[in-house]
């Protein structure tokens, strides 16, 4: 039952290494990375975007009103006599003056909205070319990927039918026993030798009970880490 079920690990020990070979091959994980760096950009891309139109939509209203305060300088300046009272003359510089400090204010707004908007035009083209360099990575580690899923899948393939076959030979109860346990432990052996009196695995103490149950029935499941120890 032990000896049929650890040739069944030993087989499924190297298919999961010719897996882990392909999947953590540098043609998979330059183009993950790649893929990642694409997608942040590209939802930089889109945030800088609307933060332009924000700044753009900010930049035409101030725009709008320094025009509005032009057009009431030109207006004062054409109903403005020449024979104004002191009173006037000072009311008149006072208006003037107010307006001519809204205008400073706005045009000081308008500078701050143009240095942002030129800070993000500066972001958004780094992010582009991020995206382009990304996309020159992808398409060299997928060629990479490719070429290792040539060489690699075949070999998978042909394990997972020898895997088929040795499924036929263990018992179907300690088999679904590991089965359920690899679908958690997605690494290391199953299937462990009992050291001493210790799980070969996690090295829990086993009680003597169960110690005799090895014996016994050739295996015993570890009540800690779940894994199949056998003597």
């Amino acid at each position: 039952m032990i000896k049929e079920l650890l040739e069944y690990q030993n087989k499924e020990r190297d298919k999961l290494a010719l897996i882990d070979k392909l999947e953590g091959g540098k043609g998979k994980r330059e183009m993950d990375e790649a893929n990642a760096v694409i997608s942040s950009s590209k939802k930089a891309l889109l945030s800088l975007e609307n933060d332009a139109k924000v700044l753009l939509g900010n930049f035409q209203s101030v725009t709008k009103n320094l025009n509005e305060i032009f057009e009431k300088i030109a207006s004062y300046n054409k109903t403005m006599g020449n024979n104004e009272t002191e009173d006037d003359a000072t009311n008149n510089i006072a208006y003037v003056s107010g307006l001519l400090s809204k205008v400073s204010a706005y045009e000081s707004q308008l500078n701050d909205i143009s240095a942002k908007i030129n800070a993000k035009t500066q972001m958004f083209e780094d992010a582009k070319s991020q995206v382009v360099k990304a996309q020159k990575v992808v398409a060299t580690a997928t060629a990479q990927y490719e070429n290792d899923k040539t060489k690699l899948v075949p070999e998978i393939e042909l394990l997972t039918k020898e895997l088929t076959e040795l499924s036929k030979k263990v018992d179907s109860k300690i088999l679904e026993k590991f089965k359920n346990v690899r679908k958690s432990r997605k690494k290391g052996d199953i299937a462990v030798s009992v050291n001493g009196n210790r799980c070969g695995g996690c090295h829990f103490e086993l009680p003597l009970s169960q110690m005799h149950n090895i014996t016994t029935n050739g295996y015993i499941v570890c009540e800690e880490c779940e894994r199949i120890i056998y003597k």
